[in-house]
């Protein structure tokens, strides 16, 4: 269980920390459940073409399924979710819908149809939404102040490493299992190598959702951890500031969708332009999609963390405006380019 020491060291000002040993193995059950999320989410990627041939599906579908039907449920479900986060036990929230998801993505596997793994990959969007607010709600709970940002900035790690691990074991079962025609499994009888990733992926769900049974629920702590904000005061403050709000809604949302674009369909595109087999493409996007984005994820946190406190509040927007200005070009000619080489380099 998570003991609850001394008050003033959590992450509010007035909060309570666990002890450190206790702090690290929660954050670590919360780093799995994120790397855990991200395979499920991205490993449609290196499905891409053995999902498309054997459902007759085209292109334009495979999009809506890769990003649509998931994200679509995802930010939908964001609220709701984020609302009974607020009110309920994240520790059985996050049980709940770890298990959820898992059985969600393993329902992909067994999808005949367009509609039916449409609605499966929403699932998987809807019941992680509640994932990344559990999760720094707990954090921030739970840890000392003056550690927040570098813990933060480590559960963050799990969607870079959880996006590489998407692409290397993903791109290592497809390969294994290309030269197959069917897999068989008790009790499905004989099922596609691509619906048997799926069900290998998700399942594992039911036991990883045991790792957060025995902490405790941190108490809540911070500026309204013991009163309720209502429905009224949450849009007056977005009416308030709604330029804010739409600036950053369309400018990380339009990061968002690029970045994602890349991510998803890298796989596809080495395959049909590179010709490269899932075990090679899978390993190098792994690798160039995820170890220089943590590198870039430390080296962001350093140079924003600098330029705010020498008196630049826009630090944040200016980094990420620099950000695009330099890498819109580099991915350009990345894809402009004949070379394998130069697409990894861009891309990483």
């Amino acid at each position: 269980m998570v003991a609850i020491v001394s008050p003033g060291t959590a992450g509010a000002p007035s909060g309570t920390a666990a002890s450190p040993l206790r702090s690290a193995a929660l954050v670590a059950v919360l780093l799995v459940y994120c790397v855990f999320a991200v395979i499920d989410r991205n490993l449609i990627a290196m499905l891409i073409d053995p999902i498309r041939e054997s459902l007759d599906l085209t292109d334009t579908q495979m999009g809506l399924l890769m990003g649509v039907a998931y994200a679509a449920a995802y930010g939908l479900g964001g609220l709701p979710m984020g609302y009974l986060v607020d009110r309920y036990p994240r520790k059985w929230i996050l049980f709940c819908t770890v298990i959820l998801w898992g059985f969600a993505e393993a329902a992909c596997g067994l999808a005949t149809g367009f509609v039916w793994l449409f609605l499966a990959r929403a699932a998987v969007g809807l019941f992680e939404s509640p994932l990344h607010p559990s999760a720094h709600s707990i954090i921030a709970d739970t840890v000392p102040r003056r550690r927040l940002a570098t813990v933060m900035s480590i559960y963050s790690m799990g969607n870079l490493l959880g996006t590489g691990l998407a692409l290397v074991i993903g791109g290592w079962i497809v390969n294994s299992l290309l030269h197959l025609d069917h897999v068989n499994v008790p009790l499905l009888g004989d099922i596609k190598p691509w619906q048997f990733a799926f069900i290998v992926t998700g399942l594992p769900g039911i036991l990883l959702a045991l790792l957060i049974v025995p902490f405790a629920e941190p108490p809540r702590h911070g500026a309204h951890g013991h009163e309720r904000v209502s429905w009224s005061e949450l849009f007056g403050f977005i009416r308030a500031h709604w330029q804010v709000v739409l600036t950053l809604s369309i400018v990380f949302g339009g990061m968002n969708i690029v970045t994602g674009g890349i991510i998803k369909w890298s796989p596809a595109y080495m395959s049909r332009f590179f010709k490269l087999n899932p075990a090679e493409y899978g390993l190098a996007l792994g690798l160039v999609e995820s170890i220089p984005a943590i590198g870039g994820l430390l080296l962001a946190g350093w140079t924003i963390d600098r330029w705010y406190a020498s008196g630049r509040k826009d630090a944040h927007l200016t980094y990420y405006m620099w950000v695009l200005i330099l890498t819109g070009p580099l991915v350009f000619f990345g894809l402009m380019s004949d070379s394998v080489a130069y697409f990894l380099a861009a891309v990483g």
